[in-house]
């Protein structure tokens, strides 16, 4: 069969308009197996590349260059990243307030037990929060109340983020 008759690649992918390329010998590629090859190859020779600063100085430039190239996107991978992460959150907390039961998660928020919780969140931000919550769940430090029930716990405790 001659290769321009082809209409898979040698692992079944469809030789499709948005997923093939001719490489520089003129040979029709496949983008998906090219990128498996890619991956796998980063994986193997991750710590070596990773100890290199040239490489390392040359990543984040393309991640700088690629997020003022493309902020539309950025933006959009960054909300679901969000969506995905608070939703875990709220599932492993079980989406109720721990005060008085209510369950809408749009006024759920993870609350930080002994306060701080405004200061961390400027420090470090929601999605470093919320990782930290699903990383020490049972621990303590973190729990689920609804809007109502954080700010009275505001009150009551004190912890006026504007007094810092």
């Amino acid at each position: 069969m001659l290769a321009s008759l082809r209409i898979h690649c040698r692992h079944g992918h469809e030789f499709t308009v948005e997923n093939s390329y001719r490489n520089p010998a003129g040979i029709l590629t496949c983008r998906t197996c090219s990128r498996a090859a890619a991956a796998k190859w980063v994986r193997k020779h991750y710590q070596r590349l990773m100890a290199d600063p040239a490489f390392v100085a040359r990543k984040r430039e393309q991640g700088r260059l690629f997020k003022q190239r493309h902020p539309a996107q950025v933006r959009e991978e960054q909300r679901l990243a969000y969506q995905r992460i608070r939703q875990e959150v709220l599932t492993v907390y079980g989406r109720r307030c721990a005060q008085c039961g209510f369950s809408d998660i749009r006024a759920l928020q993870v609350d930080h037990v002994e306060g701080g919780g405004q200061r961390d969140h400027r420090a470090h931000g929601a999605l470093s929060i919320y990782k930290r919550a699903i990383a020490t769940f049972g621990s303590g430090a973190f729990q689920l109340l609804c809007a109502n029930c954080n700010w009275i716990k505001v009150h009551e405790k004190e912890e006026y983020p504007w007094a810092w």
